[in-house]
């Protein structure tokens, strides 16, 4: 009798260890989704923790805040800032290429874009190469993009639709579209508001 039963118990176990098998789930680090179930998989985001925070496109002295919202230092290096016609000004840190985790960076043409603005002087700011690039006052993309020319962040605003469909709502002269709170991001328009006054790099 107990052998009847201990065959039957081995029996079972095999043939659940074979379903279990020929699904392949054992090895797989994907699971597929249909109707409620839960899809998860393999994803390299080691990138996208820097993020687009702020905006500042009125005008001709445009600038754009960095934020490190990862735990961990990350070296920007090669990367570069971009618009929606692909016009690129890679990054020229003069001093340092690494963002802490938690610091703002201030990215701009050149340092007469940022006259006039208060910006504490521990702020780092960050001169890219090449011509300027004009973001379009009635709507572009920005985008960054790292040393292998992946995107890492993107944000767009009025009518074009490059990061977000809808995008942001133009803002008003002077005000800036920044995320609340910093580095939040759900890829979405929601994550940036207007803000009336400026705050690049705080």
């Amino acid at each position: 009798m107990k052998s009847k039963i201990f065959k039957s118990v081995f029996m079972i176990a095999a043939v659940a260890f074979l379903a279990v098998g020929s699904s392949g789930a054992y090895l797989s680090d994907t699971v597929t989704v249909t109707g409620n179930s839960f899809t998860a998989g393999t994803w390299d985001n080691s990138n996208d923790k820097v993020v687009i925070n702020e905006v500042y496109y009125d005008g001709t002295k445009e600038w754009i805040e960095l934020y490190n919202s990862d735990d961990a230092t990350i070296d920007i290096k090669g990367w570069s800032i971009c618009d929606n016609t692909d016009s690129c000004g890679s990054l020229n840190p003069e001093q340092k290429t690494e963002i802490i985790p938690g610091e703002f960076v201030i990215v701009a043409h050149d340092a007469g874009d940022l006259n006039g603005w208060l910006i504490n002087p521990l702020v780092d700011k960050i001169y890219y190469a090449g011509n300027k690039i004009s973001f379009n006052d009635t709507g572009d993309a920005v985008i960054l993009k790292d040393d292998n020319n992946s995107v890492v962040d993107q944000m767009s605003y009025g009518s074009d639709t490059t990061a977000f469909s809808p995008s942001c709502p133009l803002v008003a002269d002077g005000h800036s579209l920044q995320r609340n709170p910093a580095g939040h991001d759900t890829g979405t328009k929601n994550d940036f508001f207007d803000q009336i006054t400026p705050t690049p790099g705080a």
